[in-house]
């Protein structure tokens, strides 16, 4: 689908358009594409929202909230909720509510937060949905619009939302879209690009890393081990302190002198004497 053409031929008919007009436009077009749905019932589904919102394309709460309407009394089984209408077409009513949660499997989601139906996704599905198969006054859109083209009937598939209420306006509005959408050369069955999921990583089965260390500090650069220090000289050894001797006593001067013959013999009778007296003790 060429979107350029789609959006050339739609400002031809309805004049400059927003970022917003432009957001809701495409979340209808995505929607439509994935649900593969005909060319003039996606024309005229896309002209009732542009109604419904008051041409902004983005779903709406009712105006008035549904004040002086039989819908639009507190509801005390849902937290005195008010089911006035929202989206990108009015749902209204609280089996309408309950119609939609169902069928979209909300879970409740949507009985427990009327607001929900404000969101664009949920949005888009109620309007499909909705208009498809008759939720809103039990008409279908295919009894007026079929999806082979067989018929095409504008002005009385008002009656799938309101019953004949702004017809005509409408009307008009579908064939603009419907011209857009050829002009675009929309296609049903074209085949959109799949999105892309990207799985989470699985978690390892082994046991985690551990945290990391600190590298070790570098080494310092090799530096050459310091000179040993230059070997002492060799001193001299001391010379030996003499022993101190006694004084020496000069000899007396008759010891020095040599002995003379009659001295010697004197000697010898001393000790002659001597020796006798020794035996005589002994005795």
């Amino acid at each position: 689908m060429d979107h350029k053409a789609f959006y050339d031929s739609m400002r031809q008919s309805f004049g400059p358009l927003n970022q917003q007009q432009v957001d809701g436009t495409e979340q209808l077009l995505n929607a439509a594409q994935h649900r593969m749905i005909p060319l003039n019932q996606l024309a005229y589904i896309i002209a009732t929202s542009w109604h419904e919102t008051a041409h902004t394309q983005q779903p709406i709460a009712e105006y008035g909230k549904g004040a002086g309407k039989k819908y639009g009394k507190p509801l005390p089984e849902y937290n005195n909720q008010v089911a006035y209408g929202r989206g990108y077409v009015q749902l209204t009513w609280d089996y309408n509510y309950e119609k939609a949660d169902s069928i979209l499997r909300l879970s409740g989601a949507l009985l427990a937060n009327f607001d929900l139906a404000l969101d664009p996704v949920i949005a888009s599905n109620i309007i499909f949905e909705g208009m498809l198969a008759g939720w809103f006054t039990t008409k279908a859109l295919g009894l007026y619009v079929t999806a082979d083209e067989s018929k095409k009937d504008y002005w009385n598939a008002r009656r799938v939302v309101n019953g004949t209420d702004r017809a005509d306006l409408i009307k008009g509005h579908a064939e603009a879209f419907e011209k857009a959408l050829r002009s675009a050369s929309y296609n049903p069955h074209e085949v959109l690009p799949p999105e892309v999921i990207i799985p989470e990583p699985p978690e390892p089965d082994v046991e985690p890393a551990p945290p990391p260390v600190d590298p070790p500090e570098p080494h310092p650069p090799d530096v050459l081990p310091p000179a040993p220090p230059p070997e002492p000289e060799p001193q001299p050894e001391p010379e030996p302190t003499p022993e101190p001797q006694p004084p020496r006593v000069p000899p007396l001067p008759w010891l020095e002198r040599p002995l003379d013959n009659q001295t010697a013999l004197i000697g010898l009778a001393l000790v002659g004497i001597g020796a006798v007296i020794t035996l005589a003790l002994k005795k």
